[in-house]
């Protein structure tokens, strides 16, 4: 090939996307448009740009047991994350995530509705011994009170999550926007990939050595 005046580099991975559930003429997402030709489409665009491989961070595993009964899309991410698609950017899951009931993702139902709702220690650890079932590549948590409004993980529950998850060789990640959270995280989790946003309380030197 001929690349006098081109630039060549690696593909790029995105690491964190919530790919499948786009109407992209729309502009609109639902898990109803979750479907195995709407997550090629999305990978497609993908490799289109130069992106290689990408993480679905949540809301997209296929599901057994007590999650099925949230999705409609079966089992066409865990296929798709064994594929290789011509034209498309490689793909894997998370699966579903798990959260307090309600402060998961938000915005549109389809967002709301799909991780494991948990509010006692023995649902966390239940959620957890399903979830693994599909073999996510990590246990996606949320711990986030969207600024007060509504309940959330509390640490009483995520350690029980890490915990489970420990006994399965999973390692898990958080959606966490408070400091305090972020520390016990990390010190109950050695594989933890915390995914912090600040909200007023900048990073400290403790949590960047832990």
């Amino acid at each position: 090939m001929d690349l006098t005046g081109k630039t060549v580099m690696p593909t790029l991975v995105d690491l964190h996307g919530h790919y499948g559930f786009q109407n992209v003429a729309a502009g609109t997402m639902s898990k109803d448009f979750f479907t195995r030709r709407n997550l090629i489409d999305h990978m497609q665009r993908l490799a289109y740009y130069g992106v290689g491989a990408t993480i679905s961070n949540r809301r997209s595993g296929g599901s057994f047991g007590p999650s099925r009964s949230r999705t409609n899309w079966g089992t066409v991410p865990l296929q798709m994350r064994d594929e290789v698609i011509p034209g498309a950017a490689l793909f894997k899951t998370a699966g579903t995530g798990i959260s307090w009931p309600g402060s998961g993702p938000q915005g549109n139902p389809a967002r709301v509705s799909v991780p494991y709702p948990v509010t006692t220690v023995a649902e966390a650890r239940a959620a957890v011994d399903d979830y693994v079932l599909i073999k996510p590549e990590f246990v996606k948590i949320w711990v986030d009170s969207r600024g007060g409004t509504m309940k959330t993980l509390t640490p009483e529950l995520y350690r029980a999550v890490i915990e489970e998850a420990h006994k399965h060789n999973v390692p898990v990640a958080a959606h966490n926007v408070r400091l305090a959270d972020a520390k016990e995280l990390c010190a109950r989790h050695r594989r933890m990939g915390p995914r912090s946003r600040s909200r007023g309380e900048a990073v400290d030197d403790e949590l960047i050595s832990m």
